[in-house]
């Protein structure tokens, strides 16, 4: 968990109301700040506080775009929050194409001046219906998620881009989660990107943390960028260019991203910022979740992403790793705003 404290250009946790409300809606709830997130005394009392089902936390090392809270990470769209930790390459040379390919309503939701939350309107702009009041089906995230990828690569190549792109997302519409550990490269290292479950996420002595495995259930699962715990056997390192599902049902999946920069024996991992998502089994009054089962799917999904045209339907005019499921935000900052009881993080 220490490498939250790395950086210290603002953070920002989003989470979902752990009962669903009519008049509130299904939007979730943000919150960012520019202080480190280790100082800010606000997150301390907010994490003593919120409970929630699902939360993502993100402790951001800018490396484009100013140090504002419009940058700061996660960001929401209708139900959906998003975050990135990674780097589009010399995203100032594809950066007006990105901007023509998205439609009016998307293009206006833009405040910061990130490649990332540019990432994230051209995910938006891969949905149908992307402010729809009803949850999505994983599996559309999950296409959303590949095009984005593949885009940002299509027109990248066509800029004549040489370097690698660090595109490790992560999307959830506080029912489903989905994430991708990528870089398009077929020798270097993608920002690392593990995975835990176990029963609940504790911590058991001032700034230790430990992933308790009480019985075969397992209530909750966490994504982190870096292992959250001292103990090495709690954590599955995420194979580089893969998409990681967790499902409604708390089923997680794990896809290999087979597009031309496919490494069929992947390497280890790059860390960079820092991004965690929790995400709790525990059954909603939606029927949202189901904690009598989960199980991790290793998918051998070898279909290639779809070679996608550099250029779009036209903008006419300008421009502009914490998620989770979780019973209780933790107590120690940042950490207790990671640590839950909640069954799946992403960090």
């Amino acid at each position: 968990m220490y490498v939250l404290i790395r950086t210290g250009d603002g953070f920002g946790v989003g989470w979902y109301e752990s009962e669903p409300d009519s008049e509130l809606g299904a939007a979730p709830c943000i919150f960012t700040s520019v202080t480190p997130a280790w100082n800010n005394m606000n997150l301390i009392r907010l994490a003593d506080k919120i409970k929630s089902p699902l939360v993502f936390a993100h402790v951001r090392a800018s490396t484009a775009g100013s140090v504002s809270e419009s940058n700061c990470h996660p960001w929401q769209y209708g139900r959906l929050m998003f975050m990135h930790n990674g780097n589009v390459a010399d995203f100032h040379l594809i950066k007006r194409k990105v901007q023509e390919s998205l439609t009016d309503e998307i293009f206006l939701t833009v405040n910061g001046n990130t490649d990332s939350e540019w990432a994230f309107a051209v995910f938006l702009s891969q949905l149908k219906t992307p402010r729809q009041a009803e949850p999505f089906c994983h599996s559309v995230l999950k296409e959303a998620m590949l095009n984005t990828i593949a885009k940002l690569n299509a027109w990248g190549k066509e800029a004549g881009i040489t370097e690698a792109s660090m595109m490790n997302f992560a999307v959830t519409d506080g029912v489903s989660v989905v994430c991708s550990r990528y870089i398009s490269s077929r020798t270097l290292e993608a920002a690392s990107l593990y995975f835990s479950s176990g029963t609940r996420f504790e911590s058991y002595k001032p700034g230790h943390y430990r992933m308790i495995k009480a019985d075969k259930r397992e209530d909750i699962v966490v994504i982190a960028s870096e292992p959250l715990t001292f103990e090495k056997a709690d954590w599955l390192t995420i194979p580089t260019n893969t998409i990681v599902v967790i499902t409604s049902k708390l089923n997680v999946l794990m896809y290999p991203i087979v597009d031309e920069y496919h490494n069929s024996a992947p390497l280890g991992r790059a860390p960079e910022q820092a991004s965690v998502a929790v995400v709790q089994g525990e059954g909603r009054g939606d029927g949202a979740r189901d904690q009598r089962h989960r199980e991790v799917v290793f998918v051998e999904d070898h279909r290639v992403i779809p070679s996608v045209p550099a250029v779009d339907s036209p903008r006419p005019d300008k421009e502009q790793s914490t998620l989770g499921h979780s019973e209780s935000v933790a107590k120690d900052a940042p950490a207790r705003a990671l640590a839950s009881t909640a069954p799946v993080m992403v960090a």
